[in-house]
């Protein structure tokens, strides 16, 4: 059985650490909001990408975007912040693919394949 008040005060101690905060969003719903939540009460996000099927006209948790997000203060109005409408098992992927390509070519991570 999980205990939901430790393990949100796991999280929100975990959030405090930190000077800059991000997350990347797998679908959404209640985890999605938990996760931002702790965030919210430590004065927000600086970087977000939500990553869902879940339209923003369903009023649904799980479609709510980064836009409404920065209404709520729950990332900061000059974050970098974007709303990925698809499937994660194909969209994650292929942003993580880029990701490590740009990493290697900037050598800041070393490309296994180069011996």
């Amino acid at each position: 059985m999980v205990d939901v008040v430790k393990d949100f005060s796991n999280i929100l101690f975990c959030t405090s650490q930190d000077e800059r905060k991000g997350v990347i969003s797998l679908g959404g719903g209640v985890s999605k909001h938990y996760a931002i939540l702790s965030c919210l009460l430590n004065g927000g996000l600086d970087y977000a990408v939500y990553m869902t099927t879940s339209r923003q006209f369903s009023g649904s948790m799980s479609g709510a975007t980064t836009k409404e997000a920065k209404s709520w203060g729950k990332i900061k109005d000059d974050s970098d912040a974007v709303t990925v409408i698809g499937d994660v098992t194909i969209t994650f992927p292929l942003m993580m693919t880029k990701v490590l390509e740009e990493l290697s070519r900037k050598g800041i991570i070393r490309d296994h394949n180069e011996g």
